[in-house]
């Protein structure tokens, strides 16, 4: 539901398209290829139609307020206990392509720099407690090797 709602959000948008290819240095004639290519095949593979795109959007808020309710609004509490679990780690890692925790492959694109409608979709999100959560458990709990 995640990748399909943020996909959703940003299919189509020309920044984000650079921002994923820009690391490959290609040139510009093959980006303007491989791009509506990729994009399509995202779509298809994500089933990215907006009847889609919504219900998926649905799902993610409802997973995030599981997560309010039991950190209990609390961004450094934990989902189980009072240390990181294999719980924390799976709902953090399916949450980070919304937030782009820093040093992981979902922040190749500063949220300043989005389009203005993907980052008025996340803001809220990032204001949440389980927003905040995500980024805290990136944040304190991730080795970085």
């Amino acid at each position: 539901y995640v990748r399909r709602w943020m996909y959703g959000l940003v299919l189509g948008q020309a920044a984000v398209m650079d921002a994923m290819f820009d690391p490959f240095h290609l040139p510009k004639f093959i980006k303007s290829l491989l791009v509506p290519i990729t994009e399509r095949g995202i779509a298809q593979l994500y089933g990215i139609r907006p009847d889609k795109v919504a219900a998926a959007g649905e799902k993610v808020l409802e997973g995030l307020a599981l997560i309010e309710r039991h950190i209990k609004g609390d961004a450094d509490r934990y989902l189980v206990g009072d240390k990181l679990t294999l719980a924390d780690i799976a709902a953090a890692s399916l949450y980070a392509p919304l937030l782009a925790p820093p040093g992981t492959p979902w922040d190749m694109m500063p949220f300043e720099q989005q389009p203005e409608s993907v980052q008025q979709a996340l803001q809220p999100i990032r204001d949440s407690a389980a927003g905040q959560w995500v980024l805290r458990r990136y944040q304190k709990d991730r080795v970085r090797l």
